[in-house]
C-alpha cells in the first residue's frame, strides 16, 4: 500500500510538471508537510503544504521547464514500513548547445496515513557530481536564467 501510494504521488508530479495543474498535489500531503531540502544553495525547509506546492511549481517553474529535456529516476527505493520511502533520485537535464547537467539527491518521504507529511531532499555536496553541478550552474546557469531554489 505505501508503496503504491509513493508511486500516485510521482506519476501525479510528473502530471504537473506537465499541465502545470499544481493544485491536483494536495490530495497527496497533508496541510502541516513539510519540505527540507540540505546541502548547498537549495536549502531550504517549506512548511505547509501550499507552501510546498508552491515552492515545488516555482522551482519547476524557473529550472526545469527551461531545459528541452528533463528526465527524473528514482533508484535504490526502498520502503521502510509502515511510513516511509526513500530513494536515490537522479535528475538529468538537456539545454541545446550546453553539456548535459546530471546530479543525484538522497530523498526520502514520510506518510502519515496516506499522505506525505515530510519530504527531504539531502545534496550530498562531496559527491563528484554535486560539484560537477555546482560547477555547470555557476558557468551556464546566469546565461540559461535558470534558478532552482524553492523559496522565491
Amino acid at each position: 500500500m505505501l508503496y503504491e501510494k509513493w508511486n500516485e504521488w510521482i506519476t501525479a508530479f510528473e502530471e504537473c510538471f506537465v499541465n502545470g495543474e499544481w493544485e491536483k498535489l494536495t490530495d497527496y500531503l497533508t496541510e502541516d508537510c513539510i519540505y527540507f531540502v540540505s546541502g548547498g544553495p537549495l536549502a531550504v525547509e517549506l512548511r505547509g503544504r501550499d507552501a510546498v506546492i508552491r515552492g515545488l511549481s516555482e522551482s519547476i517553474k524557473a529550472f526545469d521547464l527551461k531545459f528541452d529535456k528533463r528526465d527524473w529516476q528514482a533508484g535504490k527505493v526502498r520502503v521502510h514500513e509502515p511510513n516511509a520511502i526513500t530513494a536515490v533520485v537522479v535528475g538529468t537535464y538537456e539545454k541545446k548547445n550546453y553539456p548535459v547537467l546530471r546530479f543525484g539527491v538522497d530523498a526520502s518521504w514520510m506518510f502519515r496515513g496516506d499522505k506525505i507529511c515530510l519530504m527531504t531532499d539531502c545534496y550530498d555536496l562531496g559527491l563528484a557530481d554535486s560539484a560537477d553541478s555546482l560547477e555547470w550552474l555557476d558557468r551556464y546557469g546566469v546565461e540559461l536564467g535558470v534558478d532552482a531554489s524553492y523559496d522565491k
